[in-house]
């Protein structure tokens, strides 16, 4: 994680100080940003708020004017994890306290390039049924209290993804697939309604 982080700051090479044998260079200014966003997204302070708005001040300056895309912004250092009511928030900040007259916000969400869902993948070979079916349980990490880290996404928490492929499936999705696929195919297995929101 840090090499990303010492890469990104050298080829920015904002000099802090620098005397005789020591040169201090400042952190890329893209992780400070999204460090206090992290912060403000779980915390949701006042305070919080305000370094956010700041820190995206000096991003922007330090971009000569330019906004940070919301893609870019969310893609780097993807272990520092934000909400995107959070984000909302402090481009709202940012219009207030520094968008002028027009009230331009310092990050770009309107011109992303929108991409289609890759197609969901419905039929399954009857080893990956059983194979889902055999995994529905908890492991010995989970029985004895240890939890794998998760990424906070701040106060809108949404459930576990729709599987797109066997490989995107998770304990809570397989249990799903496991109710309604019980015995050896769809022929004896249990159906229940299946109702849209």
């Amino acid at each position: 994680m840090t090499n990303d982080l010492i890469r990104r700051s050298l080829q920015q090479n904002e000099i802090i100080f620098s005397s005789e044998g020591l040169t201090l260079l400042s952190l890329d200014h893209v992780y400070t940003f999204k460090c206090t966003l992290h912060t403000y997204s779980r915390m949701l302070s006042p305070y919080d708020l305000t370094l956010s708005v700041d820190e995206l001040r000096r991003l922007v300056l330090a971009q000569q004017g330019r906004k940070i895309t919301k893609g870019y912004l969310m893609r780097a250092y993807e272990w520092l994890g934000v909400s995107l009511s959070a984000l909302v928030d402090v481009n709202e900040g940012y219009k207030t306290a520094y968008g002028g007259v027009k009230r331009e916000g310092g990050i770009e969400v309107q011109n992303e390039e929108r991409r289609s869902p890759p197609l969901l993948k419905t039929n399954f070979a009857m080893n990956e049924v059983r194979e889902m079916r055999l995994d529905v349980g908890f492991t010995s990490d989970e029985q004895s209290g240890v939890e794998e880290f998760r990424e906070d996404r701040g106060p809108h928490r949404r459930g576990p993804m729709t599987p797109n492929g066997f490989e995107d499936l998770t304990p809570v999705t397989k249990g799903e697939w496991c109710f309604l696929m019980v015995g050896d195919g769809w022929s004896r297995g249990r159906t229940v309604a299946v109702e849209t929101c």
